[in-house]
């Protein structure tokens, strides 16, 4: 959805004729003016397409998008709470079925962290090479 949905608002934005013809050392303020109008074009419909498709978290009264956060995650991270909260409740045994189960659903819940943390690292990267 995120990609399709960036790809509609980016091929609605025109390309600068007179930036295709100019190099990196292009002195026209006209010319700067242009790729200033056209950047910020970029970045809004970027913002756009995740504010809608990316959930948003709220931590300490503060709002942000969560790349890879979702409904199953979410589902996921409540499971693991629950089995925490019932793993100390009983001693925080180091062996039995409460101590496997508390295991099993903190390494699913790393592994969703793990690749929760990769996406960002990977907007990052691409927002970025953008500025």
């Amino acid at each position: 959805m995120y990609n399709d949905s960036l790809d509609k608002l980016l091929s609605e934005i025109n390309i600068p004729k007179c930036l295709l013809g100019c190099d990196q050392n292009c002195e026209v303020s006209e010319h700067a003016m242009a790729m200033d109008q056209y950047y910020m074009a970029l970045i809004r419909c970027i913002n756009q397409v995740t504010e809608v498709c990316v959930p948003w978290a709220n931590s300490q009264g503060r709002n942000f998008n969560v790349p890879g956060w979702s409904d199953l995650v979410k589902n996921k991270h409540d499971i693991a709470r629950k089995a925490f909260s019932d793993w100390v409740r009983v001693g925080r045994p180091r062996a039995g079925p409460f101590h496997v189960h508390v295991c099993r659903y903190r390494h699913i819940l790393n592994w969703h962290y793990i690749n929760v943390k990769h996406m960002s690292n990977n907007r990052k990267l691409i927002l970025g090479h953008l500025s």
